[in-house]
């Protein structure tokens, strides 16, 4: 760069020594005078496009450092998402027109060709009057769920069966109602195929998803389609009752269609206006509503739910809150189908909190979490582990607290998922059974299918079909001494 700039200072004084008076034809000084400008500058031209060519390599540098860093980030993004193809579950929601809504793992958009490739699976079996429930390659199962303008698959390589995964798939769909209300998505999908339901749907919502899918690879519940109560005396029940009874009575509107009482993940009790019955499936969902986030946990929170069985194209509005509010346990759900009927439910709240104030329920409720639930030692059957017990009834579900083995999280997951193959088997529509003896290296599985009740038991692994069959009439009027305080048989109404 410096020698450049001597040459140009040179030409200058070359220029400046010129005698005008010793040439002899001026015009052709006055040539030869413009040929050296304009050499000069065409040398300062070069001058500025080496300065520009650096500025230029300097730019270049930056861009290729930032490209490389967009690389290494999708490099990245994509390692990460090849691991999500060894999960063993895949939960997955799109539109007909193929916009990923929700997918359990990885980036959604990176989804997006396989998830043109479902849609014209199932585009193509339509085309031939038929549908496509669902597919089975080796270990894995792929079921459909197709529902108005909405696509569900499930993709597991687990012990579930082709059945289970379908119920599995109808109440992922029932959150995505809960979230956007039935009548909501098909009035903006009817109208704009291409629409992005994702733009509604917030980070909270994703927690329900994550929370729910989650739960069902762990909690019976989902497979067995059922609640579980929480474990208090019939006295200390209805006197719960009674309180969210008052929460009707205290204003003659018709506004409240339920009062729902939730502690430590269980049902302790509900009321309900008489002509309006609530759905296990909804009782569900507004369990999965409260655990999944933590953002009710203070004061009172007023917000919109749809109860897909209640009314799949309307919402309720819910008054959350917690009536201790120290341990965070018991929560006390009011929903309205009013929108502007928070202050009636604050009220409402109060005078439930009011009424339990003056006896000794919430605890009866604080002891009863803080001393923990039964345990399967309490039967008095030593050869006995574990089992679930189903009142059809009711559609409410009973076990006893995990204990050795079974407190090891890879023993818990080996459990359940034993009792969802008992559970597939007995359900199956194929072949279905009343009776399954299933005997292993770790434990001996009885799955026995009643007109009034489903009970799933697990053994030490020396136990004879006989012995088994004795310790279950065991468990059978174990609970039935103890059915007031295992389910909640009669809800109150108003």
């Amino acid at each position: 760069m410096d020698v450049n700039v001597e040459n140009e200072n040179e030409l200058n004084l070359n220029i400046n020594q010129i005698d005008l008076n010793q040439v002899e034809n001026p015009d052709e000084h006055e040539v030869e005078n413009k040929n050296l400008q304009n050499q000069a500058e065409t040398e300062e031209a070069e001058i500025l496009d080496e300065r520009d060519g650096i500025v230029d390599e300097e730019e270049l540098i930056s861009h290729q450092r930032h490209l490389s860093m967009l690389v290494a980030e999708s490099e990245d993004c994509d390692t990460k998402q090849l691991a999500t193809y060894h999960e063993r579950r895949h939960v997955f929601v799109l539109s007909e027109a193929g916009k990923p809504v929700y997918a359990l793992h990885g980036n959604d958009n990176k989804w997006s060709p396989m998830m043109g490739v479902i849609v014209a699976l199932v585009a193509c079996v339509r085309a031939r009057n038929d549908h496509l429930k669902h597919v089975v390659a080796g270990s894995h199962k792929f079921v459909f769920l197709v529902k108005p303008h909405l696509i569900l698959v499930g993709i597991y390589s687990t012990a579930e069966s082709v059945q289970q995964i379908n119920i599995y798939l109808e109440y992922v769909y029932d959150t995505l109602v809960s979230i956007l209300c039935g009548g909501q998505i098909a009035k903006i999908l009817s109208k704009q195929q291409n629409f992005d339901l994702r733009r509604l749907i917030t980070d909270t919502d994703i927690k329900f998803f994550n929370n729910l899918c989650r739960e069902m690879g762990n909690a019976p519940c989902y497979f067995l389609q059922s609640i579980e109560c929480f474990q208090v005396s019939s006295e200390v029940r209805d006197c719960f009752g009674r309180a969210l009874q008052s929460s009707f009575s205290l204003d003659k509107s018709d506004d409240l269609v339920y009062a729902v009482l939730i502690s430590a993940g269980r049902i302790v009790s509900t009321c309900r206006l008489k002509e309006h019955p609530l759905h296990t499936k909804d009782l569900q969902v507004l369990l999965n509503y409260i655990t999944s986030s933590t953002s009710f946990n203070n004061g009172e929170t007023w917000a919109p739910i749809c109860l897909p069985h209640f009314n799949l194209s309307g919402f309720l509005y819910a008054h959350i809150s917690y009536l201790d509010e120290s341990n965070l346990q018991t929560c006390l759900i009011l929903l309205s189908n009013e929108s502007g009927g928070f202050d009636i439910c604050s009220k409402r709240k109060k005078e439930v909190l009011a009424r339990l104030a003056k006896t000794n329920c919430l605890l009866a409720i604080e002891s009863a979490i803080k001393n923990g639930f039964y345990k399967v030692e309490q039967l008095g059957v030593p050869e006995l582990r574990h089992f679930i017990y189903k009142a059809k009834y009711c559609s409410q579900f009973t076990c006893p607290q995990l204990t050795t083995p079974y407190t090891d999280p890879e023993e818990r997951d080996r459990l359940f998922e034993n009792y969802k193959k008992l559970h597939g088997k007995v359900h199956d529509t194929n072949l279905p059974l009343k009776l399954l003896y299933s005997v292993s290296g770790q434990e001996t599985m009885l799955a026995w299918i009643a007109s009034g009740f489903e009970l799933y038991a697990a053994f030490g692994p020396l136990i004879t079909k006989q012995q088994a069959i004795q310790i279950v009439e065991k468990i059978l009027r174990w609970i039935k001494l103890k059915e007031d305080e295992l389910f909640m048989p009669k809800p109150p109404v108003f």
